[in-house]
Parts: C-alpha cells; sequence; structure tokens
C-alpha cells in the first residue's frame, strides 16, 4: 500500500495492511527474544492500531518448560520491567517499513506446535523513505475538529523570520478542511526548518486555536527523506473548547491572528529548551486538560498556571530603598533569632521567610505589569482569590461552594484566563485587538490597557 493511501485509509479509521514479515525485539534484555514471521495491521472502530505476528515461537519459549523458566526470572521489584517492552518492524511489499514505539505484547501458542501469536497496539507508527524534492515540508493532519475553530487561518499564508529575532526561517502556512471533520496544517519552505520546529508549530497552534491538539498523522520531507507518523491517540476527539485569546470564528482579522502566532511561534523557537515544550505550553496545557474537569479542578490549573507564567517575566527592578529596607529587615530577624532561646521548628521557619525575602515572587512581577498597563489589578485579585482558596484550600464552612461561590468561582476563572493570556501577549510582544473572555459578551479590547494613574 503507497503511503498516501495509508494516510488517507487512517483518516477514514479502516487502515488495514498485511506483511510478509514482521520482527518484535525484546528491548534492555542481555539475551532478547525476538519474533518473526508474517502478519498483519489492523486498525479498529476505536482508532487503535493492533499489529499481529504469526510468528515461530523462540527456542526459550517452547513448552511448558519454557513458560514457567520465564514467569521465574521476571524481576518483582518492578511494575512494568523494561523488558517487558519490544520494538516492532513490520516490512511490506515493495521494501517499505513501517516502525512501532516501544510497547508491551501479548501471546498465545498451543503447547503442542511451535507457532505464537504475537499481537501489539503501539502508540504510534513511524515509516521512513526516500523522497526526492527541492523543497522541504511539513504537513500535519487534525481529525474530528470544527472548521468554526480554524476559521480565521484558513488559507495559504507566507511567514517570514524577523531580522531581529535571530531565528531563521521563511516558509508558507496553508490550514484547509480536508474530509469530514478533518483539518490539515501544511509548511513549505525552500531552505530547512529551524531545530525542534514541528514541535513549535504545535505549540502556536495549540495557543493561538485554545485546542488540545494533537495530529493523527505527521508528514515530513526534506533532504531526501520522507517521514510518516500515524497516531491513533491523535484521533481522539475533546469536547470542551475554552476560550481562545483572539476568537477564530471570523470575530478578527485574519492578520491579527497570523501576528499572534506568528510572535509566540518567534518567542517558543528562541526561548525553547531543544526536544522539550517551552514552559508556557507546559502551563496551558495542563490549564486546558484540566477545563473538563470540576471547578475545583480548573481553579487549582489554571491558578497554578498563571503563577508559572508570570515567573517566565523578568524580575522587577527594586529601588535602593526597598533594597535597603528589605537587608535591614532580615537581618534583624537574624539578630532576633540569635538572641533568644527559640524552637528549632521556629528557627527554621524565621530563616526560610527571611531568605524568602530577597526573592521576587510571581505576585510582585504581576504588579509590575499592571502598572505598565500590561495586565489587570482586578485580574491579579482574582487570582489571589482562586489561589488562596483552591491550592492553599482549608476546612471552611459549606456555604463557601454554594451557588454565589460558585459564579465567583466560575468569573475568577474567566478573570484568571485573560490574566494569562495578558501575561503571554507581554511576554511575545503582542500588541492589538484581543477577545476579553472576562466579559460575558467576549467583546474585542486592545492590549496593552491604559496604565493606571501612579498614586
Amino acid at each position: 500500500m503507497f503511503i498516501d493511501k495509508a494516510i488517507a485509509e487512517f483518516l477514514r479509521h479502516r487502515l488495514e495492511i498485511d506483511f510478509p514479515s514482521m520482527e518484535f525485539v525484546q528491548q534492555a534484555a542481555v539475551s532478547p527474544t525476538v519474533y518473526r514471521g508474517p502478519g498483519n495491521l489492523r486498525q479498529h472502530a476505536d482508532n487503535r492500531i493492533e499489529l499481529t505476528c504469526y510468528a515461530d515461537t523462540p527456542d526459550d519459549d517452547r513448552g511448558l518448560e519454557g513458560f514457567l523458566d520465564k514467569l521465574s526470572t521476571t524481576p518483582k521489584s518492578m511494575l512494568v520491567d523494561e523488558s517487558e517492552y519490544y520494538q516492532t518492524t513490520a516490512n511490506q511489499f515493495g521494501s517499505a517499513t513501517w516502525i512501532s514505539g516501544q510497547t508491551q505484547i501479548s501471546t498465545s501458542s498451543g503447547l503442542s506446535h511451535a507457532k505464537t501469536i504475537v499481537r501489539s497496539s503501539p502508540y504510534m507508527l513511524k515509516q521512513t523513505t526516500d523522497k526526492v524534492s527541492p523543497r522541504f515540508g511539513l504537513r500535519m493532519w487534525f481529525s474530528q475538529q470544527r472548521s468554526r475553530h480554524w476559521m480565521a487561518l484558513v488559507g495559504e499564508h507566507q511567514l517570514a523570520n524577523d531580522a531581529d529575532s535571530g531565528i531563521d526561517y521563511a516558509f508558507s502556512l496553508k490550514v484547509e478542511e480536508e474530509g469530514d471533520e478533518c483539518i490539515l496544517v501544511s509548511m513549505m519552505s525552500s531552505v530547512a526548518f529551524p531545530p525542534d520546529f514541528k514541535l513549535r508549530i504545535l505549540e502556536t497552534l495549540r495557543f493561538v486555536c485554545a485546542l488540545p491538539l494533537h495530529p493523527s498523522v505527521v508528514d515530513e520531507f526534506g533532504n531526501g527523506v520522507r517521514t510518516v507518523e500515524l497516531w491513533p491517540a491523535g484521533l481522539s476527539p475533546d469536547s470542551h473548547v475554552p476560550s481562545a485569546p483572539l476568537r477564530m470564528n471570523g470575530q478578527f482579522a485574519t492578520s491579527d491572528v497570523l501576528r499572534l502566532f506568528e510572535l509566540f511561534l518567534r518567542y517558543v523557537l528562541k526561548e525553547g529548551i531543544p526536544d522539550l515544550v517551552h514552559l508556557s505550553s507546559v502551563q496551558l496545557d495542563h490549564m486546558r486538560q484540566n477545563q473538563k474537569n470540576s471547578v475545583g479542578a480548573q481553579a487549582i490549573a489554571t491558578s497554578v498556571a498563571a503563577e508559572g507564567i508570570a515567573n517566565l517575566h523578568p524580575a522587577p527592578t527594586r529601588t535602593d530603598k526597598e533594597a535597603a529596607e528589605l537587608t535591614a529587615c532580615g537581618q534583624q530577624l537574624v539578630e532576633a533569632l540569635s538572641s533568644g532561646s527559640w524552637s528549632d521548628q521556629v528557627r527554621a521557619r524565621v530563616k526560610g521567610f527571611s531568605t524568602n525575602l530577597k526573592e521576587v515572587r510571581a505576585i510582585d512581577r504581576m504588579h509590575a505589569l499592571a502598572a505598565t498597563g500590561h495586565v489587570l489589578e482586578e485580574d491579579i485579585d482574582a487570582w489571589k482569590y482562586l489561589r488562596n482558596k483552591w491550592v492553599h484550600a482549608a476546612p471552611t464552612n459549606l456555604n463557601e461552594h454554594r451557588r454565589n461561590a460558585m459564579e465567583a468561582n466560575i468569573n475568577g476563572l474567566q478573570s484568571v484566563t485573560r490574566l494569562i493570556y495578558c501575561m503571554i501577549f507581554s511576554l511575545i510582544g503582542f500588541e492589538g485587538p484581543f477577545t476579553d473572555c472576562a466579559n460575558p459578551k467576549f467583546p474585542e479590547r486592545a492590549y496593552p490597557f491604559t496604565p493606571p494613574k501612579a498614586t
């Protein structure tokens, strides 16, 4: 089966391939077990991929004696030993080869013959082939998507690096509907993409669309090589969609959304750690994953995300007077400890407090941003309310969680979401219209805000 046909069949949830030869190789074992034989791939209705191999039974697995010996040598100190994982290679007709990630297997066989049926359900399948192309390309399919969540990005756009950004890229971005509830995002360039480009594009799409996106298929090519990855988990839908920083249903011009897209992409390309998701994306993903849970779980995740993103901002500069007062206060605390007969517990707490006096807290960074109009003080108050009530929870009167408190929690969540988006706008240098998700009517609002008058 040609690779493009395999992609199409996979997206229709009906991929089937017969393999003349397959190989399951045990990992992290001194003498690894290897199963070889013909087999097949079947995609189930729940999108799960199952690999089945009809293999010759290895010598150490034959008979009851081999089965009992294997049980007796399995380490008991781990829930799943590393040697329980297998790497799978499946060869198609025409020399095409699929490789899976490390997965566990199940086996079944009769004690009277030397054949074993091996099955596994890999989380990903990958095929690498030769491809002659003068350009570099990256395509990602996202299944079970609603077009209104992508409307502002649909079409073909040209993106290029900022000369001052230090990141070298120039590529076309094309977003289109393909088939039933499927979105195809394609990038094409005449030069190689920057390192970790696939990861950074995915982070950027998640932020701009405010969706917990997982690609179903990834297709990359360049330098004479094409790599295709099939991800069954990427086909799972997600019913809850949080508020996007700029609504994607046509409220904003495509140019505004593209500017936000490119600024965030430049930021994570420049500031990201190789092979790792950027810290801002980690916080946003944690917040989104809890959108479907209880209000309390949402409050905890959103409050923690706000604190984490605040700490990505540089520490505000202290005046000489503030620095001198904090130093003097710390010294007086230390002197008070040395002059009294305090318990070890009290000494430890006071030492910790005096040390923390020198630290710049997340709330200090937030207030500095509010002073310049980059966040709102009312959103900081909402963050303190949610954090103190849920992150630092204590037994309270049940009336705290009744209707009025529920409304306050929901309003607080929307305000802290606005706070998070505004802090990211400040990080990436975005200015312009955005969706005010803390207002029930979700109106357009200008960013940054008018700075408060100094008192």
